[in-house]
């Protein structure tokens, strides 16, 4: 049979290009080819820079772009560096501190306002330690005495003063006591009943110094009297009793001391002490010093009454101006 190669040549194009149509492109890749040979050398290029210098570096506004700028020449560059600067960050500050019980969890709370932490901490204390082993017995404590020595009367409308001296872990306290305004003259009382049968006053106001020796007594001078009745006064500084009886005795002494020491005073029947009837004050350095004391008593007939004065050291006693010592002695039984 007899076939029409151009027509069946046409047939085939035209299925071709249909086909073609339809895949738009279409191919099949190859496997890779051998490589190539080095190309020639290019031409030299240009000469770069001879110098690079770097000029000024600016900080530029937050958020713009970083910039270099040549602002030399091509041989010789000067570069100007533009360096944005970073947005503010956060600040971070501690705020308060406080402390929980020991079974509480520690924790931190993160208070946040305007770009600012504040950070407040809560913290567990710990638990009580085992107790440590007793210490070592300290060593003896030194305890402060206080001791009275004087009381002065000074005069009205001085202000009171306690002075303090301390020695030897003592403080020895002497008492300025203002004494009060005189008071005005109370009524006469009533003609009263003699009742009085024996008495007698003995004083000395203007009176020698004593030269103590240490722990001699020496008799107070009474030279001088007021009152006496049923008494005898003929023994120096001293009272004989003539009647048997309940008495009552006061008595005073006064004066300057040369040197501190302490100094007693006591009333003595027959030369011996009368129970508590001794005082002794402790004086310093030419200081006034006054002892006062009274004492209801027996004493039988013809026993004789005096004051003595002693020093636990040797020194000088100085009268003062007034008063320098008393006697009084009553019978009231």
């Amino acid at each position: 049979m007899y076939h029409d190669c151009n027509t069946d040549f046409e047939k085939i194009r035209k299925r071709i290009e249909e086909e073609k149509n339809k895949c738009k492109k279409c191919y099949i890749q190859g496997p890779t080819g051998p490589k190539g040979e080095i190309g020639p050398t290019g031409p030299k290029g240009e000469n770069g820079f001879s110098t690079v210098d770097v000029g000024e570096t600016k900080t530029g506004e937050a958020n713009t772009n970083a910039m270099v700028e040549n602002v030399g020449t091509n041989k010789n560059a000067i570069l100007n560096f533009t360096i944005p600067k970073g947005e503010a960050g956060d600040k971070i500050i501690i705020g308060k501190t406080e402390t929980l019980d020991a079974n509480a969890r520690a924790r931190v709370e993160d208070t946040y306002a305007e770009n600012v932490h504040t950070l407040d901490f809560y913290i567990p204390q710990g638990f009580d330690g085992v107790n440590g082993e007793i210490g070592p017995k300290g060593d003896p404590g030194i305890s402060e005495k206080i001791e009275v020595i004087n009381t002065k009367t000074v005069d009205s409308g001085q202000l009171a003063e306690v002075k303090d001296e301390f020695t030897d872990n003592t403080h020895y306290l002497t008492f300025l006591i203002p004494k009060g305004d005189k008071g005005d003259i109370g009524p006469q009382g009533s003609v009263g009943t003699a009742i009085l049968d024996s008495y007698a006053s003995l004083y000395e106001d203007n009176g020698n110094s004593y030269m103590l020796v240490a722990n001699t007594p020496n008799q107070v001078e009474l030279s001088k009297n007021s009152q006496i009745k049923n008494m005898d006064i003929s023994f120096t500084n001293t009272v004989k009793v003539l009647n048997a009886g309940i008495y009552k005795i006061d008595y005073f002494f006064s004066s300057v001391a040369s040197a501190q020491s302490d100094i007693s005073i006591e009333l003595r029947k027959e030369n011996i002490t009368i129970n508590g009837t001794k005082i002794t004050k402790k004086v310093n350095n030419q200081e006034y010093v006054w002892f006062n004391g009274s004492i209801i008593v027996s004493l039988n007939k013809d026993e004789k009454i005096d004051l003595a004065v002693s020093s636990t050291t040797n020194v000088t006693l100085t009268p003062d101006e007034d008063t320098v010592s008393y006697l009084n002695i009553i019978k009231i039984g």
